[in-house]
């Protein structure tokens, strides 16, 4: 789902399984290489996503088990994570209050219906990527059956045997999904980075099942669901999480194509460094973006004006917030050129709240692009 996008959640996972790999080679060999690697991607990895320090936490757990009785490579371990640290101090002091602030007032999905949830819901969107709907029985029973099967004869195979390995892939992992569960603010995406060790798990538990028979229906069902999620994917049915695979390119497009001298470009939603890099970042038009929501200015007062003052306007507006009032006030009182809606989402959590049955009740379109002029003045006559 973040593998084609401006995202860093794909990086963040990929650096994230360099540095658990280093971290298993040093301890089974030592080599200076791994060290170093280790750290550069590590260091590279917690840059990407602050989730990755829980990671750390529990490469921490996992490297105190193994070194415990190999004294000056632990105390080396210490020094090297010391470096780690020192080095990612700048980006902390930076960005901690706002990640902090930020996880304190929001609430993701699965959140909003609690952490039970949550709980089902993490590994659900581990193993189908968030592109398959949650009520698709047909796919969602079956990847229960496979995935889950495989996961819990990971965990059995853990208990009996202890393999190192699995040790890393458990430490790596639990310590990223639990504070997840308890984390409003913590989506799959986020969470990510302990993906692959979830798929490791998964991996080894079924080489551990040694009736045969069981061992290839696991693999189909695997295999069949993985291949569901994919071609979700590619048919453009995903799920949510419709921010991630916003039609950027056609939006800006339709403005470029119809943009005129003289023209004004208005962007409908809360203004944030963010939104505002994402839409320039696509935008290769002539027109200078302006903000409908400005700190301290009514969003009314700023449309009349800016119609009133420019004339021909490019609104795009954002999101179902006051999207009925802003509708009304926009064919009330100006002139609509133009009206061309971008990405239809199903709003499935306000469905749930009024009953299962409807889960797919309410839908929009997350984006609406509009060319409006100052009506013309009323005929006295």
């Amino acid at each position: 789902m973040y593998s084609r996008i401006s995202r860093p959640y794909a990086l963040a996972c990929l650096l994230a399984t360099i540095s658990s790999y280093c971290l298993w080679m040093l301890v089974k060999s030592g080599k200076k290489r791994y060290w170093i690697v280790y750290a550069v991607s590590t260091v590279l990895a917690l840059y990407s996503n602050l989730f990755v320090c829980p990671l750390v936490a529990g490469q921490s757990i996992f490297a105190f088990v193994m070194l415990w009785k190999r004294r000056k490579v632990l105390l080396k371990w210490i020094g090297l994570q010391v470096i780690v640290l020192l080095c990612i101090a700048p980006w902390l002091y930076y960005s901690m209050a706002g990640a902090i602030e930020f996880g304190a007032g929001t609430s993701y999905r699965a959140s909003q219906l609690g952490r039970s949830a949550k709980l089902l819901y993490l590994p659900f969107a581990f193993s189908l990527g968030e592109t398959v709907h949650p009520f698709n029985i047909s796919v969602v029973v079956p990847a229960a059956i496979g995935f889950g099967v495989a996961f819990l004869a990971g965990l059995i195979l853990t208990v009996r045997t202890r393999r190192a390995e699995l040790l890393l892939f458990h430490a790596s992992f639990w310590t990223v999904f639990v504070p997840g569960i308890f984390f409003g603010a913590a989506a799959p995406k986020h969470l990510s980075i302990c993906l692959p060790f979830f798929i490791g798990i998964l991996a080894l538990g079924v080489m551990a099942i040694r009736t045969v028979l069981l061992k290839r229906l696991l693999i189909i069902l695997i295999v069949g669901c993985s291949a569901a999620s994919l071609a979700n994917y590619y048919a453009g049915k995903q799920f949510h999480d419709a921010d991630m695979v916003t039609p950027w390119r056609s939006i800006v497009g339709e403005i470029e194509k119809g943009e005129a001298p003289g023209d004004v470009l208005l962007i409908g939603y809360r203004a944030n460094p963010g939104v505002r890099n994402m839409f320039q970042r696509y935008y290769r038009g002539s027109l200078k973006p302006t903000w409908l929501y400005e700190e301290g200015n009514d969003w009314r007062e700023v449309l009349d004006r800016t119609v009133r003052e420019h004339g021909r306007t490019w609104l795009l507006l954002h999101d179902i917030d006051q999207r009925q009032e802003r509708r009304g006030r926009i064919y009330s009182r100006l002139t609509v050129k133009m009206c061309k809606p971008f990405q239809l989402e199903e709003h499935t959590l306000m469905g749930l709240r009024e009953g299962i049955g409807n889960v797919a009740k309410y839908r929009s379109h997350l984006y609406i692009l509009y060319l409006v002029e100052e009506a013309p003045p009323e005929d006295s006559h």
